[in-house]
This record gives C-alpha cells, structure tokens and sequence, in this order.
C-alpha cells in the first residue's frame, strides 16, 4: 500500500507572475503524484481518515463506538466468569434477583401468599480488555409446599463484581403461609447507576391464593401457574383448592452488553 505523502508541494514556479508553463511543470507533477499517493494510501495509518472502495470514510476510523457489539446473558442460577473481549471498555449490566417462592395454606378460605419479585440493577461499568468479571445469578425461592401450612423462601440476589464494584439485584420475599398468607415483600437493587424494585406478592385470596408479584422486567405467576414466574418474578401462592404447594419463584438473570 502506498504511504501518506509527505512534506508540500512547491508553488513558487506556478504562481501568478510570469512563469513560464515549462518552468512550472515539474511542479504541477509533482502536486498530481501527491494526489495519485493520497488516493493510493487509502486506510493507511496517519491519523487521517481515509475514504473506502466506496467513497466512504469507515467507521473504524471516525471517534465513535458502537452501542453494543456484543450480549452474554446469564438465564440459569449459578456462578459464572465473563471475560471482556478485546478492544472492548465499557459495560452496560442489568442484573436482576431470583423471585420470591409462593406460600401453601390448607385453609380454603385464605391461602398462601404470593411470592415478591424481584428487583434490578443497572450500571455502565468501565473496563479493559481481559478484565474479569464475576457473576452470580439468584435462585428463585421454593413454593411453600404442604399438606401443612408452609411460608415460600424468599429468592436469591443476584450481583455482578468487576474489580472494587458490585452490583445487587435482589431477591423477592417469600410468600407467606396460609391462613392469612401475606404476600412477599419485593426485591430492590443496590450499587447500580439507578434500581428498579418489583412487586409485591399478593396476599392469599380466598379459595384461590395470592398471585406472585411482577419481576423488574417481567411477570409474576398467575393463580395455578407457574410460567410466567420470569425474569425474578414471584411464585403463586397455593392452597388446597390449588396445586399441592406455593409455585416457585423464577431465577434471576445477568446480562451484560458490550
């Protein structure tokens, strides 16, 4: 490839005055080779941006980042290592807990107690390349199960560390036993640039139980289902009238762009 031209071109021998067109010839070869190298040295390194096959200057060379090259999402309870690829010095993170599991109650008239959901963290985190970062997702809490009355356990945090920073998304409380089952308390966040909470539980409805409370981002489950329990959301909370035992919460989840 050739390189940048260097050094200007001389101008004295075509100026204005009375120069005559063969004195002023070797320097307007001169001015058209420069050109020629300039055309030629298209994406050499020289601090200037050069235009590609396509008359375009590429977006390797103008001082912006792309928003997101990349996604590592973290969908299943446990403990895992993202490693920043190269060329890469920011973060962008949400992490949220795992729900709160729904109680049992044998009372058909006041059931179990919907599990909380959980909350999230967000942070834009700045790293290097190599970095490593330690994640953990949160389980979701387990349904009160019976044939007695049984309290949910609440879900796990989940956290995402990078060096001296961490951050929480916690887990939703436990739905509570029937009779009387209170609904869980909703998870928040913590060491984030902002949290958002989740949703209570629902305390136990007469012959029906307590829906789980929404996750962060995602739902809580319905009475007699234990699908929509994503993303952090709560369990349903459960009686005789029901399922043998409170649904589970849902797991947490990490996701990390990049």
């Amino acid at each position: 490839m050739t390189t940048w031209p260097s050094g200007a071109v001389g101008t004295t021998n075509v100026d204005a005055g009375s120069d005559s067109p063969g004195t002023a010839r070797a320097d307007i070869k001169t001015a058209f080779d420069k050109l020629n190298d300039v055309i030629g040295a298209r994406g050499a390194a020289s601090g200037v941006a050069s235009l590609d096959s396509s008359t375009k200057i590429p977006i390797a060379q103008l001082p912006v980042t792309p928003v997101i090259n990349g996604v590592e999402a973290y969908i299943n309870a446990g403990s895992y290592t993202f490693t920043v690829p190269a060329g890469v010095y920011s973060l962008r993170v949400r992490c949220w807990g795992g729900g709160g599991g729904g109680g049992f109650g044998v009372n058909p008239t006041n059931h179990g107690g919907g599990g909380g959901g959980a909350g999230q963290a967000f942070i834009v985190m700045p790293c290097v390349p190599g970095d490593s970062v330690a994640v953990v997702v949160g389980a979701g809490g387990a349904g009160g199960a019976g044939p007695a009355n049984a309290a949910g356990t609440a879900g796990a945090n989940s956290t995402v560390t990078l060096g001296a920073t961490t951050i929480t998304g916690q887990g939703g409380g436990a739905g509570g036993a029937g009779p009387g089952g209170v609904g869980g308390t909703p998870g928040g966040g913590t060491g984030g640039d902002f949290h958002v909470s989740g949703g209570s539980g629902v305390t136990g409805i007469p012959g029906l139980g307590g829906p789980g409370g929404s996750g962060a981002q995602g739902c809580g489950s319905a009475p007699f289902a234990a699908g929509c329990a994503t993303m952090g959301g709560g369990g349903y909370g459960s009686g005789t009238g029901g399922p043998a035992s409170g649904i589970s919460g849902g797991d947490g989840v990490v996701i990390i762009e990049y």
